[in-house]
């Protein structure tokens, strides 16, 4: 894992202190030492694409990533660079002093080319100009500049696959079920849609891939499908119709409920100025902080810094997702104490890896486990304060709430 402090130690030798305090590089030195960047796979460049159009502004990006190339399109474009050389330089200086914006757009574009695209195009509108740069055989360089009639904010970014990838794009597609293939079920994904798909159900925006909205996915699940836990005045009598219990026997826990329904829930709203990721406003948890009226003002203007649930199927790690710009991150698993929890953390205070896409561990990383904990603990309370509306009560007294021996 490259750090920021120890690349840009490696390299200050190369560069210059500006008077305020900020660290340059040649555009020509950055472009070489860059060459020792990656991301955790060739594919997760568009991540970063995304992360940068998030900060924006953008409200819908869609992405259509097939056999032969990419296509990025969105309602937004990362402004504040002329050259890509300008650009570039963002990843080798110090984050205080760089845009996060042009940071992630840096780490985007430099990072697609592990995919070694035979030809890139990018470009940006803005109030009625657009300006574009292109990646062939020799480097970047810029294209045209032109005035459009019609003012507008756009970004568009096509990648050509090489010959290779594009022969192991269609051996893959050869070999997909062709139901998910034609229903674009998750199965069909492949390369930069598998990894949107698996990085972003919970980003600010709408992100489509080809089409098909794959963001704003589910946190939690009804109880059994069809089932609305607002309008049941006694929750705690009720059980899985017999025949959905039959017919999809391995999604519940006994005749209780969906093992991934939340039988406790608590949102954090994202800080003033802040944009935190986004949740489906319908929440199915038996006990929820999402129905409360000031909450729910708050998420809908700000977004989330914090999330938290108990799951039904009460598994023994604690699953800490953390988001960050739209995008999650990394994900682990804790022994916490707390059976069946899960936490959803934006990411922005903790200290990342070159990549940004991995958390450094030190202590404010300890901290948060540590506060995890404790919410962990509250949540605990909450299921034993509401245990006449649970499902499942017997295996809640056995699994969630037993002495230890």
């Amino acid at each position: 894992m490259i750090l920021m402090e120890d690349l840009l130690g490696r390299y200050r030798d190369g560069g210059k202190i500006e008077s305020s305090g900020a660290f340059t590089l040649d555009p020509k030195k950055a472009i070489e030492k860059l060459a020792e960047f990656q991301l955790p796979s060739s594919y997760h460049w568009i991540l970063k694409l995304i992360q940068s159009l998030h900060l924006s502004g953008a409200k819908s990006i869609d992405i259509a990533a097939g056999i032969t190339g990419v296509q990025v399109v969105a309602d937004a474009s990362p402004q504040g660079f002329d050259t890509m050389e300008d650009l570039l330089a963002h990843l080798l200086m110090d984050p205080a002093h760089s845009s996060p914006t042009l940071r992630h757009l840096a780490a985007g574009l430099q990072g697609c080319l592990a995919v070694r695209p035979r030809d890139i195009q990018a470009t940006l509108w803005e109030n009625g100009a657009s300006r574009s740069y292109l990646l062939k055989s020799g480097g970047w360089r810029e294209g045209e500049t032109k005035n459009e009639a019609k003012p507008t904010n756009r970004f568009e970014l096509t990648l050509a696959r090489n010959r290779a990838e594009t022969i192991n794009s269609s051996w893959f597609a050869f070999n997909t079920d062709i139901f998910d293939l034609f229903l674009r079920r998750p199965g069909a994904y492949d390369r930069e849609n598998s990894v949107v798909f698996e990085a972003c159900p919970f980003a600010h925006c709408e992100i489509r891939l080809k089409g098909k909205v794959v963001s704003q996915r589910a946190f939690g699940h009804p109880r059994f499908p069809g089932y609305d836990i607002r309008a049941d005045i006694d929750p705690g009598r009720r059980t899985i119709p017999v025949l959905k219990a039959l017919t999809s026997s391995s999604d519940y826990i006994a005749n209780a409920a969906d093992r991934r329904h939340h039988l406790v829930e608590r949102v954090v709203p994202a800080d003033v100025g802040e944009v935190g990721f986004r949740l489906p406003q319908t929440s199915h948890a038996t006990v929820t902080n999402r129905d409360d009226d000031e909450i729910r003002s708050l998420v809908q203007e700000r977004g989330l810094q914090r999330a938290y649930a108990i799951r039904m199927e009460l598994s023994p790690l604690a699953l800490i997702v953390f988001i960050e710009d739209g995008v999650i991150i990394e994900t682990r698993t804790l022994p916490l104490g707390c059976p069946g929890l899960v936490a959803l953390i934006d990411a922005k205070p903790l200290r990342k890896d070159l990549s940004t896409l991995g958390i450094v561990d030190g202590d404010n990383v300890s901290q948060l486990f540590g506060e995890v904990r404790a919410v962990g603990s509250e949540l605990k309370n909450q299921i034993k304060e509401n245990m006449e509306r649970m499902p499942g009560r017997d295996i809640l007294l056995d699994q969630l709430f037993r002495e230890p021996n």
